[in-house]
């Protein structure tokens, strides 16, 4: 519906009149508007890498022909003014410009954030009889009073409200007040399709509902309220504008449902606005069919730690198929001692979870993880393995490597490999194998008493000598006491860390210990989630953070975890429950993306007695290689897979 302009020759003679006449061809042909991105200002150079103004001289007979023709021009320049300003705690989007660096900006990048509105605004002025929509409100919306003054100066501008709601929801009264006083210059706009998220900017706009959440996780922590806007400003802000503003926009391309009623609920809305895109000519990939297998993997011994004793691998798999014959995979490994699931648990809530993403696009992996977290927040393996099947579609639509895809690049990891709860002789055994073997680091698991645990450690750096790290993980099973008792006993034995000594929602014990212990201290089941690493740093209770896929609910979480703890100065090791090479290639892919990751714990497989896993991380000793393949570049086999009972929704 709406054109833009080429600016690739900008400097050349004659450029200008070329612009304006294409301009008026692409009218005749059916453009009802102009477009203009915000290239323009930030790196549209002419040939002699000069950057073009917004306000540039050459391209005013341009904005003054869209007036003759009387199409109006969508104009977005610049982003919003946090990021330009300190990366401080004052700065309200500072966690989503760690996570997205590059959105960062500085006054000499390419230009100060008013140089670039100035510039703007002088558009405005100079062409009062030219129609203009100011894309994200002008990037004014946590300012009412001054877009208020903006818009009394500039009667051509009006506003679309595209990527703001979160701003206009926490100031309810002041915004409504603003939406009734120019109704008619307002705009419902949206720069991303994204279902899920148009029950918020409905919520806000008509309902007058207190206190609830923003639907991104990285921005706008604050609690929202909704204007509740009379029907008839709705009305206008929903489309009656856009059919004033924009020419040859009839009330026939509006569907009935929308002018003859408001909308009665935010589930219906959103149907409504799907309904629309089904009837556009945009091709959306979706999901047709997600099948759901019991993936049991026997173990060559049951394994020991201080939460349990563990003897068979009962992981679940999720296939995720899509219209365009792509396949995803995803792998959970559900340990009930730590995050409450079991095998069972956890196939009845995937086969929900499966209903809920039917039909919805895949590489909307926000939106699909917010909707499943909203559904059942309590399951966060099963939810993980949903999160990894979507990030295997989106790597390969990408035509990319997972941790490229996560841009990150291949860089050397090495695992080291576990010692599981047993007598003093026979963990000796096993540390002399993985000695042989060339490890780098050698994790023993402790959490029983304090005289036994230290006889562990003692007997294993006396076989083994000083030379390999000792990691030592008691999986919550110590009390503060017996912590700082184990802990002062090893500490001269080269131990590198230690994983959760006390039970995981004892805070201020953890904060206790690694005041007083000269072993680092690791969070591990005190972690799930970005709120929980929020809460761990303000405390400052930890000196590392152990990231599992299947405890994070998946990499979407997982990278905000990280991204905390990066910015607190806190390294991760990225680790495992007992999962199949499938999963451990997916959080292989992620800490190699990531180069906060320090340390890597990727052994589940070593005790598996099958590997039913068909290409994926390749082993050489204990150094990991990733494979090349787009996506996660690993499946499960068709034989050992046929085995497995299976869910099918479709």
């Amino acid at each position: 519906m709406f054109t833009n302009i080429n600016f690739a020759s900008v400097n050349d003679n004659g450029w200008t009149a070329q612009a304006v006449k294409t301009l008026e061809e692409d009218v005749k042909k059916g453009a009802r508007g102009l477009k203009i991105y915000k290239s323009l200002g930030f790196n549209v150079k002419d040939e002699k890498g000069n950057r073009v103004r917004v306000d540039d001289p050459r391209l005013d007979p341009i904005w003054a022909k869209c007036g003759q023709l009387g199409i109006p021009v969508l104009i977005h320049t610049a982003d919003p003014k946090s990021f330009w300003d300190p990366m401080d705690r004052y700065n309200e989007r500072w966690l989503e410009l760690k996570l997205h660096p590059n959105r960062k900006r500085a006054d000499t990048n390419p230009v100060s954030w008013e140089q670039l509105i100035a510039e703007q605004h002088n558009v405005f002025r100079k062409h009062p009889k030219t129609t203009f929509i100011n894309a994200h409100m002008g990037w004014y919306p946590n300012d009412l009073t001054k877009l208020d003054s903006l818009m009394r100066v500039f009667p051509n501008m009006n506003v679309e409200i595209g990527a703001v709601i979160a701003e206009l929801g926490r100031q309810p009264k002041a915004s409504r007040r603003f939406f009734e006083k120019y109704q008619d210059r307002i705009l419902f706009g949206k720069d991303s399709w994204v279902p899920s998220e148009y029950a918020t900017y409905f919520r806000v706009l008509e309902t007058d509902d207190e206190y609830f959440p923003y639907h991104k996780k990285y921005h706008a922590f604050w609690r929202m309220y909704g204007m509740a806007l009379p029907d008839e400003v709705l009305k206008k802000v929903y489309y009656k504008n856009a059919l004033r503003i924009i020419p040859g926009v009839g009330q026939e391309s509006i569907p009935e449902l929308i002018l003859t009623r408001r909308h009665r609920g935010l589930t219906e809305q959103t149907e409504v606005l799907c309904a629309l895109r089904e009837t556009s000519v945009c091709s959306v990939l979706k999901i047709t069919q997600i099948n759901l297998y019991r993936y049991d993997i026997s173990l060559k011994a049951p394994i020991a730690i201080s939460l349990g004793t563990i003897d068979h691998a009962r992981n679940l798999l999720i296939e995720i198929q899509t219209s365009d014959g792509t396949t995803g995979w995803g792998e959970g490994s559900p340990f009930w001692m730590i995050v409450g699931e079991t095998q069972a648990s956890g196939l009845a809530a995937a086969e929900d979870m499966a209903r809920l993403l039917l039909h919805r696009d895949p590489l909307d992996i926000e939106g699909c993880t917010n909707i499943l977290l909203r559904y059942m927040p309590g399951h966060p393996t099963t939810r993980s393995a949903f999160d990894m099947a979507l990030y295997d579609i989106a790597a390969k639509a990408a035509g990319m490597p997972l941790y490229q895809f996560l841009n990150g690049s291949k860089r050397p990891l090495v695992t080291d490999e576990t010692i599981y709860i047993n007598a003093p002789e026979r963990m000796v055994e096993d540390a002399l194998r993985i000695q042989a073997k060339g490890a780098e680091a050698i994790k023993v698991k402790l959490g029983t008493n304090a005289r036994d645990d230290i006889q562990r450690v003692d007997a294993i750096r006396n076989a083994i000598g000083d030379a390999i790290p000792i990691r030592v993980d008691a999986n919550q099973g110590w009390d503060v006491v017996t912590a700082q008792a184990v802990l002062r006993a090893v500490s001269e034995w080269n131990v590198q860390y230690c994983e959760q000594p006390i039970a995981r929602h004892d805070i201020a014990g953890l904060r206790h210990i690694r005041q007083l212990s000269t072993v680092p201290i690791m969070a591990d089941e005190s972690l799930f989630d970005a709120s929980d690493a929020l809460r761990l740093v303000r405390e400052e209770a930890v000196d590392y953070f152990n990231i599992k896929l299947s405890k994070s609910g998946g990499i979407f979480e997982a990278l905000k975890i990280n991204a905390i703890a990066e910015a607190a100065g806190v390294p991760c090791m990225i680790g495992c429950m007992s999962e199949s090479r499938l999963a451990l290639t997916a959080n292989a892919h992620f800490a190699a993306a990531r180069q906060n990751v320090r340390f890597c714990d990727l052994d589940g497989c070593f005790e598996h007695a099958d590997d039913p896993v068909q290409g994926g991380i390749t082993y050489h000793g204990y150094q990991i290689e990733l494979p090349n393949a787009p996506g996660i570049g690993a499946a499960v086999d068709s034989a050992f897979l046929a085995r497995c009972p299976q869910i099918s929704v479709k």
